[in-house]
C-alpha cells in the first residue's frame, strides 16, 4: 500500500518526471548531447538540465511505502550514506532531492534496495564523466525523513551501530600502509568534526580503540583493526 495520488493532474506531473528520467537514462546509455537531442526533440539546455535534477514539476509527496518512517537497519544506512557521500537538499524550485554518489557498484546497489525497501521508491541513475555514478530521488516525504531523522537513535541499538559505522568508512574511509612502520591502519576523513567524535563514541561502544586528529579519525592498533574487521567491516570490495 501506499500514499495516494489526488488528483489526474499530479499523475500527469508524474508522467512528465517519468519521462525527464527516460530521458536521462538515454543520455547515460549513449553520452551524447546531440545524439538525445536529435532522438528526442529537445533542447541540448534542457536535456542540460535534466540530467543534473533541475527540471521539477509541481511537488506533490511522491507515493511512499506504508510504515516507511519506522527505524531499521536499512533506514540507518540510507542516513548516514547521505550524510557521508550522498546529500539532501531543497532548491527555491521546490526541488525536494535526497541523492547518493559514488564509484563502488556494491554500494551503489546496496543504496538503491535499502531506498527500494524503505520508501518503495526507483531512483534516478546519472553516469558523470567521472565515472562517478549519482543516484538521484525526488520525493518531498523521503527528504524530510531523512532530514528529521534523531540521530541518537543509533546509539540504542547495536545494530544500527555497526551498520553507521560500516557506511561511514565505505564512504569516507580507507587502508593505509605504513611502510615506514611496516603495517596497515584503517583511516576516516569528515569535515564535520562533531561527526568524528560520534563515530569515535560508536567505536568506543565496542571496545575498538581510535585516535582523532582534528578531521581525522584512526584506527592503528593491531587488535582495534582486527576487531574492526570482525564486527563491523567493509561493504566496499577495494
Amino acid at each position: 500500500g501506499g500514499i495516494d495520488i489526488r488528483s489526474n493532474q499530479e499523475i500527469a506531473d508524474f508522467k512528465k518526471e517519468e519521462a525527464v528520467e527516460n530521458l536521462c537514462k538515454l543520455y547515460n546509455k549513449i553520452i551524447s548531447l546531440r545524439k538525445v537531442r536529435k532522438l528526442t526533440g529537445h533542447s541540448i539546455n534542457f536535456i542540460k538540465r535534466c540530467i543534473k535534477g533541475k527540471v521539477q514539476f509541481p511537488i506533490y509527496p511522491r507515493p511512499l511505502k506504508e510504515e516507511f518512517d519506522k527505524v531499521t537497519k536499512e533506514k540507518v544506512r540510507i542516513y548516514a550514506h547521505s550524510i557521508f557521500d550522498g546529500h539532501v537538499s531543497h532548491s527555491k524550485g521546490n526541488s525536494y532531492i535526497v541523492g547518493y554518489t559514488n564509484k563502488c557498484p556494491e554500494l551503489l546497489r546496496e543504496f538503491g534496495n535499502d531506498v527500494e525497501y524503505v520508501y518503495g521508491i526507483k531512483k534516478g541513475e546519472y553516469l558523470l564523466k567521472s565515472g562517478v555514478t549519482n543516484l538521484i530521488y525526488s520525493s518531498k516525504l523521503m527528504y524530510l525523513d531523512i532530514l528529521n531523522f534523531n540521530k541518537s537513535i543509533v546509539k540504542e541499538d547495536p545494530e544500527y551501530k555497526k551498520v553507521y559505522l560500516r557506511a561511514f568508512f565505505d564512504d569516507e574511509g580507507c587502508v593505509i600502509f605504513n611502510p615506514s612502520k611496516g603495517k596497515f591502519f584503517i583511516n576516516g576523513k569528515q569535515h564535520n568534526q562533531k561527526e568524528i567524535l560520534f563515530i569515535k563514541s560508536l567505536l568506543d561502544d565496542f571496545g575498538i580503540g581510535s585516535k582523532v586528529y582534528k578531521f581525522v579519525i584512526e584506527i592503528t592498533l593491531n587488535k582495534s583493526i582486527i576487531e574492526y574487521s570482525k564486527l563491523i567491516g567493509f561493504t566496499h570490495p577495494e
